[in-house]
């Protein structure tokens, strides 16, 4: 009976740490079609900028192999609605970060975590060119976007990060006002489909920063 189960019933459990972050500059009002630092500029993706971002998407390989899959990846995210800023450094991009300001609802199966604001924007995947890395620019990347996103009236940002994700971990840590550790259990049942939920959702389970 147990073999019959595990054959048409295939268990996953992905770990994260949910980070909130609520203290950031929500004042300025002159955003800031462009930000420069250390002589890298961060702003919005704008039409101009498309060709260089999926080229960088391409050559680091970011949602996998070849240019297909980073074009497919990338077209999937725009649809969705999702939003962009990129770093650029001498007429390239050499990091992005993506964010949703989207009501929850739209927003991905795994950040449908009950016990986040209404009025809350998430943070999505990021990355920084390697030769880039240990400059800051993934810890501007993460602030712009909060800045971006106060713009469209969210009063905080949330993220999720895999527990074996060290260095975007202690980056978030250092840029947080609290976190937690969930589980998200994911059934992937034959001739059904994939179920998921979350588990240890108990509001007092928050660590403050």
């Amino acid at each position: 009976m147990f073999r019959f189960i595990r054959r048409i019933i295939k268990v996953n459990l992905d770990a994260y740490f949910l980070f909130e972050d609520s203290k950031f500059n929500i004042e300025d009002n002159e955003i800031l079609s462009e930000i420069n630092v250390d002589g890298v500029a961060y702003c919005l993706l704008n039409d101009d900028w498309i060709p260089s971002l999926l080229t960088f998407l391409v050559d680091n390989q970011c949602f996998g192999k070849g240019a297909a899959v980073n074009n497919r990846k990338y077209n999937e995210m725009i649809s969705r609605g999702y939003k962009c800023v990129i770093a650029k450094s001498e007429e390239s991009v050499v990091g992005m970060g993506w964010f949703c300001v989207l009501p929850k609802e739209k927003w991905p199966d795994f950040a449908k975590f009950p016990d986040i604001s209404d009025h809350a924007a998430l943070l999505l995947t990021d990355f920084v060119s390697p030769q880039y890395r240990g400059k800051g620019i993934h810890k501007r990347l993460t602030y712009i976007r909060k800045i971006f996103a106060s713009k469209y009236k969210r009063d905080r940002v949330v993220s999720f990060v895999g527990v074996k994700n060290v260095e975007s971990a202690r980056n978030y840590i250092n840029n947080s006002t609290r976190y937690r550790l969930i589980y998200n259990v994911i059934l992937e049942i034959s001739r059904v489909g994939k179920v998921s939920f979350f588990v240890n959702k108990k509001r007092e389970n928050w660590n403050e920063l």
